[in-house]
């Protein structure tokens, strides 16, 4: 028996070719997707990992004002913590990009080169392999730094700017215009001394901690000291009694952008796969489930005669189980498999290192892909299987042999008499097939789910660009370090301050900028008073704030918290941004009347370059989203291609099988005389109906819950997560539908064209 039954497996495959081709393409299509973006996400979360130990990344670091003195290192050092000189000087090259100078490193945050080696000469350099991509510089090539040239001898990357953020409070990289390159001792000098650097030089440590103290304590330590913010040159004037913290920022590196940036991200694509892997699972076990029931009523006749002839119910079992797992099986190799070459992960981890810099790295052979790729297919095809045929199976082998079939019972009590023979029709065969309709919205709805992932992604991108270009008003932004005593001609003062602000565990950046009533870069005004807060769309999109609410941050280097009360909700959706009176906020933070650390203008100013910690243009901002729009929109662009496939697929194979369930009555219609096109309004006419409103359902309701759940995804963003959909996405998806839905149809023409009259006269009770 099990031999015959064996060889109905082949027969049953060449019979429903194209159900089953159409199946093992969605699970090759579904797995590639899901394995190539979970295996990238693993491979360089792992290799991070490692690659930190290696090159021994620091556990935070810190900015003064002045450089420590040499009592201060000893009393540092005898707590058991290590920390490097990482002092910076910024030059302009080329005429536009900014290339930051180190000295090369020895003990923390070493450069791991790509190629070439470190600088051991006077005139010798190692750049950023991301800048120098980006400019097209290659090994031996010469740079001209300050009025010196200096041969290109190695390029890698180093872990403390693995995001190459030029200001740590950035909310993007843009390569082209900045990076970090490292010389040797004497070509640091030879640098600083030629006293062309954009900016002062930032005196910034690295550290790593002992077991003698922890980072809060070196921090409090460090606030301790007091400096003259005019230097050596006020010894002598009144202004030698002027001091101030010496420390000016202090970051732990689970707190800094630029470290660990890349896992950060490869973390958000990998809580996607993993949604979409659970989604394309579910959307596999649920065709499975629906084929299998179809087969065994489709085949209940010779079930009846089997189970009459002795057979037993786990034959069977095992005889449906066979060929879909089989099939999951294979299906879920093949999309493994390929996404092991170079369209797969690979390509994914080249898309990060586009963005990112980050040493060249191996792929892993990740357990949990394989579990999803070539464990799970089959595994959830067997489960369905077995649950599905046990049910179908569980009743007596007489009803089976009659073919009998539950019908819908609501359909007595609804009257049709004065509808005419084709709405009777169409709505009795509704009724009577309801189940099925449901079915085929449940189908439809799951492959929405995975379409509307990929647009929402797409939609959070494309309103961030929109609405930086549409938000920032100025042209340049100076961030002073020595602020003058008067407001540079042509430019508005502004306060700013970081602070922190924590969501879904991550502690993120919340600046606060003080504004003077009238400030014509923004088109909002805030009410004064210490306690009153206008804070950003960006801020009320990411923590879920509104007007009246409290709004808690926190000081990480005074280690202090502020409660204010939220007066204002703003259009503004540049980083996280929250806007307080001038006066207010200098009150509230202890600062002079007239202090100022920001300067914003429409046109490019005069200012010592001596004193600034940082300029920021539009232009920038609105490359750097441009960026983030174009590294991000390879991943949405495969998944949405995927998930309209399977889309197409799924409403091909639902529909297909609600026609073969009526291709007895469509032959039997064709012996009494009816045409294709009679037929085809009996039995087509009515699924347009169905996907109208299964579309209609469908669409609004994936997007309400994809909206809920895409910030979290996007929780360690320093950035608002507004994912609303702009008209031209929904005419999009209709088209796909409507689209999707003319080719099923005329596939579903073919298929009522090749039904003959014969097999209704073949068929006996």
């Amino acid at each position: 028996m099990n031999r015959i039954l064996n060889k109905r497996i082949f027969r049953d495959l060449k019979k429903n070719l194209v159900r089953y081709a159409a199946l093992f393409v969605l699970i090759v299509m579904g797995i590639f997707v899901i394995t190539s973006m979970f295996g990238s996400a693993d491979t360089i979360i792992t290799r991070a990992k490692e690659y930190s130990r290696e090159l021994r990344v620091e556990d935070g670091q810190f900015t003064t004002f002045m450089p420590l003195t040499a009592d201060e290192k000893k009393e540092i050092s005898s707590r058991d913590i290590t920390f490097e000189e990482n002092f910076f000087l910024d030059f302009t090259v080329g005429g536009d990009t900014t290339l930051r100078v180190f000295k090369n490193r020895k003990d923390i945050n070493l450069v791991k080169l790509d190629e070439g080696s470190a600088a051991a000469d006077k005139n010798q350099v190692v750049l950023e392999k991301l800048y120098a991509k980006k400019n097209s510089y290659k090994l031996g090539d010469s740079i001209k730094i300050g009025n010196e040239n200096y041969k290109i001898v190695g390029i890698g990357t180093s872990p403390d700017y693995e995001s190459p953020l030029a200001n740590v409070y950035d909310t993007g990289t843009n390569s082209k215009l900045f990076g970090t390159a490292f010389v040797s001792e004497d070509g640091y000098e030879a640098l600083k001394n030629s006293g062309l650097s954009k900016k002062t030089e930032e005196y910034l440590y690295s550290y790593t901690l002992g077991k003698s103290m922890d980072s809060d304590e070196l921090k409090e330590y460090l606030k301790k000291n007091k400096v003259s913010p005019y230097g050596k040159e006020a010894i002598g004037t009144p202004l030698e009694n002027v001091r101030i913290d010496n420390l000016t920022a202090f970051i732990k590196s689970d707190e800094n952008a630029r470290i660990g940036a890349c896992s950060d991200n490869v973390a958000i694509k990998k809580k996607i796969s993993q949604m979409a892997g659970v989604i394309v699972i579910i959307l596999i076990a649920y065709i499975i489930s629906v084929f299998i029931t179809h087969s065994i009523e489709m085949e209940s006749t010779i079930i009846g005669a089997l189970y009459s002839l002795g057979t037993k119910k786990s034959t069977l079992l095992m005889h449906y189980i066979i060929l879909p797992v089989v099939i999951c099986l294979a299906g879920g190799l093949l999309g493994t498999v390929l996404s092991f070459t170079p369209v797969g992960i690979e390509k994914q981890m080249l898309s990060q290192a586009s963005y990112y810099s980050i040493a060249n790295m191996d792929i892993i052979f990740s357990p949990m892909v394989i579990v999803y790729g070539c464990v799970l297919p089959p595994v959830i095809a067997a489960i369905v299987n077995i649950i599905v045929i046990f049910k179908k199976l569980n009743v007596p082998a007489l009803k089976l042999l009659r073919n009998e079939r539950k019908v819908f019972s609501a359909r007595k009590g609804i009257k049709l008499n004065n509808a005419n023979f084709l709405s009777k029709f169409r709505v009795r065969q509704f009724l009577r097939e309801i189940k099925i309709y449901v079915i085929v919205f449940a189908g439809i709805f799951i492959s929405m789910l995975l379409l509307m992932e990929s647009l929402t992604g797409f939609s959070f991108l494309n309103n961030m660009i929109d609405q930086n270009n549409r938000d920032i008003k100025y042209e340049y932004m100076y961030t002073c370090k020595i602020p003058d005593r008067e407001v540079p001609a042509g430019g508005e003062e502004g306060f700013e301050k970081p602070f922190k602000k924590e969501i879904y565990g991550y502690n993120l950046t919340v600046n606060v900028m003080g504004i003077k009533k009238g400030n014509p870069y923004f088109d909002f005004d805030v009410k004064k008073g210490e306690n009153q807060i206008a804070i950003s769309s960006s801020v009320a999109n990411k923590y879920g704030l509104k007007t009246g609410d409290d709004f808690v941050i926190k000081d990480e280097l005074e280690n202090k918290e502020y409660t204010l009360k939220i007066s204002d909700v703003v259009q503004y959706s540049v980083a996280l941004y929250a806007f307080m009176d001038i006066d207010s906020m200098r009150e509230l933070l202890g600062k002079d009347k007239d202090y100022y650390n920001v300067v914003l203008s429409d046109k490019e100013l005069d200012i010592d370059s001596s004193k600034l910690l940082a300029v920021t243009t539009r232009a920038d901002i609105k490359e750097t989203a441009d960026i983030f729009m174009e590294k991000n929109m390879g991943m949405f662009v495969m998944v949405g291609a995927g998930a309209t496939a399977m889309f197409f697929i799924v409403m091909y194979l639902m529909l297909k099988m609600m026609l073969d369930r009526s291709s007895f009555n469509i032959s039997l219609a064709k012996v009494f005389g009816y045409k294709n096109k009679e037929i085809r309004k009996l039995y087509l006419d009515a699924n347009l109906f169905t996907i109208i409103v299964s579309s209609a359902i469908s669409i609004p309701l994936a997007k309400m819950i994809m909206g809920r759940m895409f910030p979290s995804m996007l929780a360690n963003l320093a950035a608002g997560a507004d994912v609303s959909f702009k008209p031209p996405l929904y005419i999009l998806v209709v088209l796909i539908v409507v689209i999707s839905y003319i080719i099923v149809n005329s596939l579903l023409i073919g298929r009522i064209n090749r039904i003959s009259h014969v097999q209704a006269l073949k068929t006996r009770e």
